[in-house]
């Protein structure tokens, strides 16, 4: 007759990072999700599962999308923590959705390049106001300015 398994005392272990993001949530109206869990010295909203650090935004982001995201994650719905999916942008997306925004109010740009000659398909950003910039240059500008 074989023995009865005993479970172990204490909190079940979680089954993914994502069952771990829901459960350091809280809804806020609006749609909007704020963080419960730990953020570090810098307020970004972290969690540990499997010996890995992984951020609430990038977390937020593959449970919208089902894919990874592509670069720097944000939010773009103006609430300081929000950790919404369906409020998180990655740099594809976010680019895509402000080039739109510039194209239906007049301030896309048509040019190739900007005025350094960095090409436009692989620099050229949005601001929120729809209005055109060039990353290298930005970035040029940032090293200079420190």
């Amino acid at each position: 007759m074989s023995t009865p398994i005993k479970s172990r005392p204490g909190k079940r272990p979680a089954a993914s990072v994502e069952e771990l993001f829901h459960a350091r949530t809280e809804p806020v109206d609006g749609g909007h999700l704020r963080w419960t869990g730990y953020a570090n010295k810098r307020g970004l909203a972290l969690v540990r599962y499997a010996g890995s650090l992984h951020t609430a935004l990038r977390i937020a982001f593959r449970i919208q999308h089902g894919r990874e995201p592509v670069g720097h994650c944000s939010t773009d719905c103006g609430l300081p923590g929000c950790v919404a999916p369906a409020h998180v942008e990655d740099d594809a997306t976010r680019t895509r959705n402000r080039a739109a925004y510039a194209s239906l109010i007049g301030l896309d740009s048509p040019a190739e390049a900007c005025r350094r000659g960095h090409a436009a398909a692989e620099h050229r950003r949005y601001r929120r106001d729809g209005r055109p910039y060039c990353l290298a240059c930005n970035a040029t500008a940032a090293e200079t300015s420190a």
